[in-house]
C-alpha cells in the first residue's frame, strides 16, 4: 500500500522539525497512540490503537529515523505487531519545504499489513491511513500554534451542497 499525501502549516520548517521528532508532540498528534518514548538517535517504541473495518487494533511497535537532513527532510521506518489482529510495516519519506507564511509537510508512505488485517480491503485500508494522516497534520498543526487550514472546495468551484447552503 502506498499513500502520498501533503499539507500547508503554517509554521516555519525548523519548529515542525523540532515537533516531529518530540515524542510527547508524537503521542498527542498520532490518532489512538498510547505512548511514544525513545529519541530520534536511539529510535521510538510506541503503542497504537485503532478500529479498522471492525477490528480493534493495537500495535506495539518500534520506530527508526534516517537520513536526516535537519529541517528538510527525514526517513522512517517501522513495525507495529497486533498479536492475533496481523503485523504492519513501512516506512515513509518525510520532506518539509518552505513556502510563504509555513511550510508544506508531505509524507510518501509505502506499507504493508499481514495477518488478519492483510484481509480487509486495500481501498479500506488506504481510506482509513488517508484519515489518520490528515488527523495527525490537524493535530500537529495545532501543537506548534497553527490556525486550522480553511477547507477547500472542490475542483470547478463549490460543491452543490455548499452551495445550497449557503
Amino acid at each position: 500500500m502506498q499513500v502520498t499525501y501533503e499539507r500547508d502549516i503554517a509554521a516555519p520548517p525548523e519548529v515542525l522539525w523540532s515537533a516531529l521528532l518530540t515524542p510527547e508532540v508524537l503521542q498527542a498528534c498520532v490518532p489512538g497512540c498510547e505512548s511514544v518514548t525513545g529519541s530520534p538517535e536511539a529510535g521510538y517504541d510506541a503503542v497504537v490503537g485503532f478500529r479498522l473495518a471492525g477490528f480493534g487494533v493495537h500495535l506495539s511497535g518500534r520506530i527508526t529515523v534516517t537520513e536526516m537532513d535537519p529541517p528538510h527532510s527525514l526517513h522512517i521506518t517501522g513495525e507495529g505487531k497486533g498479536g492475533a489482529a496481523g503485523l504492519v510495516r513501512g516506512g515513509a519519506r518525510v520532506t518539509l519545504t518552505p513556502i510563504p507564511g509555513g511550510t508544506r509537510l508531505g509524507y510518501e508512505i509505502d506499507g504493508a499489513v499481514e495477518g488478519r488485517l492483510s484481509q480487509i480491503s486495500g481501498r479500506i485500508v488506504a481510506g482509513v491511513a488517508h484519515r489518520l494522516a490528515d488527523e495527525f497534520f490537524a493535530r500537529l498543526g495545532q501543537a506548534v500554534g497553527a490556525p486550522p487550514p480553511e477547507s477547500p472546495d472542490p475542483p470547478g468551484g463549490k460543491s452543490w451542497f455548499r452551495r445550497l447552503a449557503g
